[in-house]
Parts: structure tokens; sequence; C-alpha cells
């Protein structure tokens, strides 16, 4: 067992495993790391991190650690830093809250902004561009995303919308999914999982809903 007494971590909000083993949590107090025997703190003090307010964790498959804050979003490329402020691309002024890679290389950020988010979620191509998904392109109600999966299997995308429900988009078609037309029980889903099977776990504030790939 982990405590404040013998390791750093605190009031942790959240968790990220890379593929390498290395354990990152998120929370009030900067970037906690454990690689199964050294732990290591990264805050605003020590580091190049905008804020101790952590709120997501993604590293991708070059190990670029993507860290993102109430202050903005930062990368971490061995010994390069990347504080993306000072850019015109979807970062500018949002944290990621949740990072996936496809197969084909491509990174997919959950993006949060503090006060009227214009983008839900960020693309980035394996050759570097950057595509935005929010209400002015696509058919969800509002831009402001709890998580997100990605069904490669299927070539389907599902989001958690806050004080809404879950959104479904194809490829062609986007649905929106909620207490008042489905059997999704809150308008509030916090997690998203797909296991083995293709089928989405979802944990929501009314419980857990499972939803089959042929439903």
């Amino acid at each position: 067992m982990y405590d404040s007494l013998n390791s750093p971590v605190r009031w942790q909000t959240g968790i990220y495993a890379d593929a390498a083993g290395s354990v990152y949590f998120e929370g009030f107090h900067g970037l906690v790391q454990y690689d199964g025997k050294v732990w290591t703190t990264l805050t605003k003090d020590n580091s190049k991190l905008p804020s101790d307010r952590v709120m997501g964790i993604f590293v991708d498959s070059r190990k670029r650690l993507w860290v993102g804050t109430d202050k903005g979003t930062v990368r971490f490329d061995g010994a390069v830093v990347e504080d993306f402020q000072g850019t015109d691309n979807p970062l500018k002024q949002a944290a990621i809250t949740k990072g996936y890679e496809d197969k084909d290389g491509t990174l997919w950020f959950a993006l949060y902004e503090k006060k009227n988010p214009v983008n839900a979620m960020a693309k980035l191509s394996k050759d570097g561009v950057w595509t935005v998904i929010n209400t002015e392109n696509a058919m969800i109600p509002n831009n402001s995303v709890q998580d997100f999966v990605v069904d490669e299997v299927r070539q389907v995308l599902w989001l958690s919308v806050h004080n809404v429900g879950l959104c479904r988009f194809d490829g062609k078609t986007w649905g929106t999914f909620t207490p008042e037309n489905s059997k999704v029980p809150s308008t509030v889903v916090e997690d998203l999982a797909l296991d083995a099977g293709g089928r989405l776990w979802c944990a929501t504030f009314a419980g857990l809903l499972r939803i089959d790939p042929a439903e």
C-alpha cells in the first residue's frame, strides 16, 4: 500500500499507465510517476509544468509525455519541453484530459477549457496535421467531453458528453443517447472502457451500463 507516508502520493484524481510499465498519478500537487522502483514528482517549481493541477496524462508511441493542466498542456520529449500556448494548434488554450493513439499513429485527445469551451476533441495525424471536433463540425450537443473511446474494429467513436449522456459517430452519422431517448441511465457518464469483445462499459451516476456491439 502506498500513501503520503511512504510515497509522494497525496490527493490523486486519476491514474495512467504507459506501455513501459510506468504509472502516473494526476492530482493537485504536480505529476507523480512511479516506474516500479523510483518515485518522481514534477511540479511547476522544478519543471516546466504550467500548473500543479494535473488533469490528463498520455505517453505516445514515440515516448513523448503529454501533460494537461488547468493552465494548459505541455509535452516532454526527452529534454525538450514544448508549451503549446505560443502555437496556433488546438492545445493553445486547452488541457488534454485523455489521449489515445490508433493503429495509424493518429493521436486523439479530449480537451478541457475552463470557460466557454470551443473544441471537444483534437486529432493529430502522423504527418502533423491537427483536426478538431466541436459543435461547429459535428452533431454533438456541447464541447464538454468527459471521456471517449475509439473502436477501431467497428470504426466507431464514442463520446461521453457532460450533462447529456453519450454520443456515437460511425464515420457518417452522429447519434446522441440520453435518459430520455435510450437506456443510458444518467446524463453524467464519467468513464468509458471498451473490452476485447467490443462491448462498451459506461460508469454513470446511476450505475454501470454495458452496450453490446450489436445494439
